[in-house]
Formats: structure tokens, C-alpha cells, sequence
């Protein structure tokens, strides 16, 4: 199973759309809620329950850190929706309106600074089965080794989500270790950030293989710690994990573009060379992968393709959904073909 991670904004939201088609089955994503308003009009469930046409996912208000997001120049909205969650009693309440919706898969987040008590965890879980709703736990390896948490309220039809982050997926064994000697029934999904927040558009190369993005869960995750422990992974497809920034894009940097290819389970990085350009460097990149287009597309059929075809140059935002389309459409063709176990580097 994979469970790709978007948040509730422009770029992913476009990106679901042109690949709606994927979802369902072996592909179930996950949106993180980040603002109270989607561009200022619909609350941001209204928005994508409406994009996903009745199809299942899950769904997570998300708290965070602001020093977990230092570097980012947080937008006004999402600073507003962040006042409004942090309290637990208030973040509960968020969840259980997710009872009405049968779509939709409430996800109960735990990490460092946003601990659930025991109870509250048991009740909100027992709240939801009671109308024999699914259920997903999403904890990060601290949170689960310290928390002590007992899941056996959850069953076959449950998720736990063991969120590594930014590690690496041989650095958290201890909570794989004990993940396997909980004998959990929920089905364990391996959830990761391959793509460092830390490095920006001028580390990537200009026309190869990127050397920046460890995409290892993708290929190990069946196989870590032991065959079977966990039954899916999940990631940002392609995009880093970071919050809504204050409107206007830069004016100046590296155009930059990232397609996954998932016959080799690595990205191919194509970067401007004109940090003055800015978007208007992407010019040059579309001319550099419809040179190669028999590399990228070599049956015709990718949806990020066809929409590089289509754009002049485009925006920052329009190739951030090209990156999520390439990525989600790419591992559906593996999926389909059944070659998602074979993924690897």
C-alpha cells in the first residue's frame, strides 16, 4: 500500500486532480490540513472531499512545532489554523466531525509536544468503531517508545502510521523492534520525508540522477526488521514537508525540476542555470525533458508529460504538481504491474 502524503493547498490539490484516476485500492493518500479557508473560500475538507469524488482517504489536522519549521516563512492563515488546534480538547472535537463523513479515515497524530492521554486516544478510537468507522494512528518512533500506548483497541481494519521523518530508514530498529513484538493487527505503514527540507534548489544537478533524495523506504519497507512487519509506506511524493508560506513567490532562483523514475526508484534532477530567471528558467528545462521525452514518457502516457507539454514555463506552484503527478502516477504503474515490491536502488 502507499500512502502518499499532500497537504491542503493549490500545488497538491491540482496534482489529485490530474491523477484522481490512481487513487483507490493499493493508493490511499493522507491530506494534512494546514489553514482554516482553501484559498480563502471553502474550509479545506469541503475542497478535497469535493476533488476526491466520494473516494476513500485519510485525513489529519495537523499540529506542529514552528521551530520544526524554522526556516519557513509561515503564512498568516496557517499561523491562524495552528492557534485554533493546538488545544487537545479542541483538536479532539476537530475529529469527531470526521464521523459524519464515510469517506474519510480520521487520523490521531501523536509526536513530541503533541502527546494524547491514554484515555482520550481509547475513547476517540472506541467513538469511531462504534459506527464501525476505520480508523489510523499516525506516531513518530520517540512518541510510540515512550508513550507506552496500548493499540490493541485497533484491528485489521485499522492503520498505524510509524512516522520516521527525515531519518533514515535504518536508524529507528529499536521501534521497529518493538512494533514486532506488539503483534498489533492494525495493518503498519511505514511513513517518511525523503526529501531533506534543508537543501534548496541550487544543491540538486543540473541534468542527472539526484544524489539528495534517499527514496530507500519506497524499496525496503516490506523488508525491514523482518518480511512483513510493515504493510505499506508513504511519503511527500516528491516535495518537501513544508507549510503554507506568505503569498509571492520569489522573484529570483533556480528553476528546478524533479521526476521520479520508478524503474530505478530514484529522481532525475533537472535545474536552471540562471539564478536570475527565476520561473523563467523553467523555459529551458521544458526544452531539456522533451529532448528526453522518449527517456521520461517512452510509452506517451505520463500525466506530468502532458502537462509540461502544455505550460510556457509555469510557476513555482505548477511544478510542485508536476513533481506529485509524476510521482503518483509512477508508482501506480508499478503497482499495476506488480512491481512495487521490487523497487530499489
Amino acid at each position: 500500500m502507499y500512502v502518499p502524503m499532500l497537504k491542503i493547498r493549490q500545488a497538491e490539490c491540482l496534482a489529485v486532480k490530474k491523477v484522481i484516476d490512481c487513487f483507490g485500492g493499493e493508493i490511499m493518500p493522507l491530506f494534512e490540513v494546514v489553514t482554516n479557508r482553501f484559498r480563502g473560500k471553502e474550509t479545506p475538507l469541503e475542497h478535497i472531499n469535493t476533488i476526491m469524488e466520494n473516494r476513500t482517504f485519510f485525513l489529519d489536522y495537523l499540529r506542529f512545532d514552528i521551530d520544526e519549521y524554522k526556516n519557513d516563512v509561515i503564512s498568516e492563515e496557517c499561523l491562524s489554523y495552528r492557534a485554533g488546534i493546538l488545544d487537545t480538547s479542541k483538536y479532539i472535537s476537530k475529529l469527531l466531525e470526521l464521523r459524519d463523513f464515510d469517506n474519510i479515515i480520521p487520523v490521531l497524530s501523536i509526536k513530541e509536544g503533541f502527546v494524547l492521554e491514554e484515555n482520550d486516544l481509547t475513547s476517540v478510537i472506541l467513538r469511531f468503531k462504534s459506527i464501525k468507522r476505520r480508523v489510523a494512528v499516525r506516531i513518530t518512533p520517540i512518541a510510540y517508545l515512550r508513550g507506552n500506548y496500548d493499540f490493541t483497541v485497533l484491528d485489521e481494519n485499522d492503520f498505524l502510521m510509524l512516522d520516521i521523518r527525515e531519518s533514515e530508514i535504518n536508524s529507528q530498529m529499536m521501534s521497529y523492534r518493538e512494533l514486532s513484538k506488539s503483534k498489533l493487527a492494525a495493518q503498519k505503514i511505514l511513513l517518511n520525508s525523503p526529501r531533506k527540507r534543508s537543501y534548496q534548489n541550487p544543491v540538486y544537478e543540473t541534468d542527472d540522477y539526484t544524489q539528495y533524495i534517499d527514496n530507500s523506504v519506497a524499496g525496503e519497507y516490506s523488508t525491514v526488521y523482518r518480511p512483513g512487519l510493515f504493510n505499506g509506506f508513504g511519503d511527500y511524493a516528491g516535495l518537501r514537508d513544508k507549510l503554507p508560506e506568505k503569498r509571492g513567490g520569489a522573484a529570483k532562483g533556480y528553476a528546478l525540476a524533479l521526476l521520479y523514475m520508478g524503474d530505478s526508484n530514484q529522481f532525475y534532477s533537472i535545474r536552471g542555470t540562471n539564478y536570475e530567471e527565476g520561473v523563467r528558467g523553467y523555459k529551458e528545462i521544458k526544452e531539456k525533458i522533451l529532448n528526453k521525452e522518449s527517456f521520461f514518457d517512452p510509452k506517451g502516457d505520463c500525466p506530468a508529460l502532458k502537462e509540461i507539454r502544455r505550460l510556457t514555463y509555469g510557476s513555482w506552484s505548477s511544478w510542485h504538481s508536476i513533481t506529485v503527478m509524476r510521482y503518483i502516477s509512477q508508482i501506480y504503474s508499478m503497482v499495476e504491474s506488480g512491481k512495487m515490491n521490487q523497487l530499489s536502488i
